[in-house]
Parts: structure tokens; sequence; C-alpha cells
């Protein structure tokens, strides 16, 4: 699997920069959503404070005021940008710690998840990037497929691409979808594409065939859609609330 990162770097900065005031509201607007609606229903009943973000990168995607509400993060990406930029765009509040730590989150996050401090996981925005550096699809896909397994009994939670493709074969108005199971890339395309040709991001079976999701288009760039599937899992017996999409 690739490593965090590999597809981020100075160029993923400069487009982000560039477009993130200019493009990315409606993205932006269903991330804070999703990501308030994790802690209301599930971190905050659970008494969650320390989180470890994985491909932290400059945190683009995160909201300032959800990220400084915790009392600790652990944020892994060995990209040499990510501290500074990430302090840029989410200052320190002085209650909160942070570390960074600069290896392949396959490495870190198992003495994380060990150590006795109660602890969630995010994985920010990456997992659908790993299909862009992978050598062999079929074993990235099986891996992104075993996260969950191996995240038994954590509280977790993941945005990440399904697809993408050229804007000018999208369905320009497709909105956010909410569901309470997988939803198939048939789906997906029926209800984004007019036609072209659209990249599978290997992401499908990231989350739990049960877990609820949300669904919504990302336009990257001028010329490029992405859709991206959010979810959140809470260890069995964990109070989960009820599925409220009119917080969106």
């Amino acid at each position: 699997m690739a490593r965090v990162g590999q597809t981020g770097g100075l160029g993923w900065h400069l487009k982000a920069w560039r477009y993130r005031q200019r493009l990315w509201a409606g993205y932006l607007q269903q991330t804070k959503a999703f990501l308030e609606d994790w802690s209301d229903q599930s971190l905050e009943p659970a008494g969650l404070r320390r989180l470890v973000i994985v491909g932290a990168s400059a945190g683009w995607s995160l909201p300032t005021g959800w990220v400084r509400a915790f009392d600790e993060l652990v944020l892994i990406d060995p990209d040499p940008l990510a501290p500074w930029l990430f302090g840029r765009n989410h200052s320190t509040p002085e209650r909160q710690h942070r570390e960074w730590i600069r290896e392949d989150f396959r490495q870190a996050l198992p003495p994380l998840l060990a150590a006795p401090k109660p602890t969630a996981v995010l994985f920010n925005n990456l997992l659908g990037q790993l299909r862009l550096t992978s050598k062999d699809l079929e074993a990235t896909e099986a891996q992104l497929g075993e996260l969950k397994t191996q995240l038994d009994g954590v509280h977790w939670a993941s945005f990440h691409d399904r697809l993408s493709g050229d804007w000018g074969q999208a369905q320009q108005s497709g909105g956010t979808l909410f569901a309470e199971g997988s939803v198939n890339n048939a789906c997906l395309t029926k209800t984004y594409a007019k036609g072209g040709q659209w990249l599978d991001h290997l992401t499908a079976d990231v989350l739990p065939q049960t877990s609820r999701r949300w669904v919504y288009p990302w336009r990257i760039t001028p010329d490029r859609l992405h859709i991206v599937e959010a979810g959140w899992v809470a260890p069995a017996g964990a109070n989960a609330g009820p599925f409220e999409p009119d917080q969106a």
C-alpha cells in the first residue's frame, strides 16, 4: 500500500490553495456537517477527546472549529510541509496538545491504538488516493477492505474518493445522498455521471456494508469532479444516535 502523502506534496498544496475558496464550498460544507455528526452522535457520548488523523496533510478539508475542539491530536503524514501548513490553517488552542508522526500509518497506528488513552481515528480524505500510486490494484483493494476488521473495537471515520471523472461528463446538479448501507458504483454513476470514463478509487468496501454514509460531489478543479463517500463506525454496543440527514 502506498505511503501516506505520496499523492500530496507541493503540487497538492498549491492546488488546494488555488481552488479551495473558488470551488470547494459545497464539499467543505458537507464534510463539516459529516464530522460534526460524528462528534455529536458518537465521539461526545463516548467521551473521546483524543483523535488520530491519518493523512493529516495541511488539513485543507477540515473545519477549524472542529479540529480545535479536541484535547489531543496525533497527526500522521510524512509530508514535510504538512506540520507548518496544518498549523497555519488550524492554529493550536492553548489547551490542545499535538504530536506529528512522519511514517506509514500501518506502522504508526497499532501502538497508538494499544495505548491506554481512549482514541478515535479519522482517515482524512486519504484512502481513495492509495489507488493512484498502487502497483497492485487487487492487493490495494483487499487491504482497504480489511481496514474495518483491523479497526474492530475502535471509533473511526473516513471520508474518501469513490469515483472521479471529467467535469464535462458529470451531472452537475448532483447533490448529497444519504444511505443506511452500502451504495454501489452503478448507483453513483447513475446519480453523478452522464457519460465518459470514471475512475474507481477501490474504496467501495472500506466501510461496513450496514454503515450509514454520506455521498457528495467535490469539484476539485475546474475540469475534474470527485465523488466522496463519508461514514463513521462505532464499536459494537456503543451508542450511535439516530441518523439525521437534515443536519446537512
